[in-house]
């Protein structure tokens, strides 16, 4: 069995992002708390988007805490929240369906 030099170009992509993965994987499981730039960074959510969602879908003193004017996040607390089926009211289907279009379209990277 032969290899071109496209699929070798392919194959060190791969490993690439598989290693790049593994790296993302170590990091996040090592840190218990995050700051808002870092949940934005790992959720792919904007800080703005962060900031509205306090209160509506990350609760405090269960999410996150308040400590000297900051907010921090707990890892192992937002990984189950990430995990969890999200129950919404019949009238938000449409919107929601609209709302994952916008987020498919839109690349993080």
């Amino acid at each position: 069995m032969t290899l071109e030099i496209k699929e070798l170009d392919v194959i060190n992509e791969v490993f690439a992002i598989v290693k790049d993965l593994k790296k993302m994987i170590n990091n996040s499981n090592s840190k218990k708390w995050m700051s808002v730039n870092e949940l934005a960074e790992y959720i792919c959510y904007s800080k703005d988007a962060i900031y509205k969602m306090i209160g509506t879908q990350f609760i405090e003193n269960y999410h996150f805490y308040k400590q000297s004017g900051k907010l921090l996040f707990e890892t192992e607390k937002i990984d189950q929240w990430i995990r969890s089926p999200k129950i919404k009211p019949a009238n938000h289907v449409e919107i929601d369906s609209n709302i994952d279009d916008i987020f498919k379209s839109i690349k993080c990277s």
